[in-house]
């Protein structure tokens, strides 16, 4: 794996957050505390913080954010947080650790097979429209969310379908709903033609960089192509608006293989931990 510099990454994820919570700083931690009725957000390392960071630097910022009422999570990327794994670990607290490949969207080659990732459809089955929700789009972010809860939440026998996300959708954070508005969030939908949003996934745009985030399709349409579909839209819109860095992280490796055929290498490792 070609070793790449991971500033603008870590620049991202400090700033993104800042419109929409108060900042604390916990130590060598920042700590994001989100508005009531908006988005909520994991701790991380602060940008360029420098030495490692001990088990009892990560107890003090878990006494702190239960102090501060925010939900106990801490993101970080390894390779610029050296140490960090085996602190989360010997402190114990934070029991559940998900490792995530980080990928950066590079142009494709002939090692990537990436398809046309210009084409607005991604190649998306019959029936179905992939398209960028616009400012008066906002009564689709609902049925958005809902695609996202069953995607992302427990299995399901049968797969999940149109009723399932109906049933889990919740109305839209505020933040969410201005964000669209303001053109500032790029939401990426795929409608079918009699059951509504199918897959969904957004990028946020920031001084430049941007991150993929929520590419989820329902249960019940998976494997037809929609993911690639929408993160192949998502593509198109960043490369429109100039982005010069675009990155995501995988789920995991299986998932990593689909996006480096849109483009995307690993170029790091990302993890997410847990109460």
């Amino acid at each position: 794996m070609r070793v790449v510099d991971l500033t603008p990454v870590e620049r991202y994820y400090d700033a993104a957050p800042r419109p929409f919570a108060s900042v604390e700083q916990v130590g060598p931690f920042t700590v994001f505390v989100g508005r009531a009725g908006g988005w909520q957000f994991s701790a991380r390392p602060r940008p360029g913080g420098t030495g490692a960071i001990d088990a009892r630097a990560v107890g003090d910022l878990l006494r702190r954010m239960r102090a501060l009422d925010v939900p106990l999570a801490l993101e970080w990327v390894a390779d610029t947080a050296p140490g960090l794994l085996a602190a989360v670990r010997e402190e114990g607290t934070l029991a559940t650790i998900e490792e995530l490949p980080l990928m950066v969207r590079t142009e494709p080659g002939p090692d990537h097979g990436a398809p046309d990732v210009g084409a607005p459809d991604g190649g998306a089955p019959d029936g179905v429209t992939v398209r960028v929700l616009g400012p008066g789009d906002a009564h689709l972010l609902r049925a958005v969310g809902g695609v996202q809860a069953v995607a992302f939440g427990s299995p399901r026998t049968p797969p999940a379908g149109p009723s399932d996300r109906d049933s889990a959708a919740r109305e839209p954070s505020a933040d969410a709903v201005a964000l669209l508005r303001a053109g500032t969030s790029r939401v990426v939908v795929a409608e079918h033609v009699e059951h509504g949003v199918v897959a969904a996934g957004r990028h946020i745009p920031v001084d430049g960089v941007s991150e993929v985030v929520g590419v989820a399709v329902l249960p019940s349409l998976q494997g037809h192509g929609l993911g690639s579909a929408v993160t192949s839209a998502l593509v198109a819109d960043a490369e429109a608006l100039g982005i010069g860095t675009l990155f995501l992280t995988a789920e995991d490796e299986r998932v990593a293989t689909l996006y480096r055929r849109l483009g995307f290498r690993r170029v790091g490792t990302g993890y997410v931990a847990e109460a």
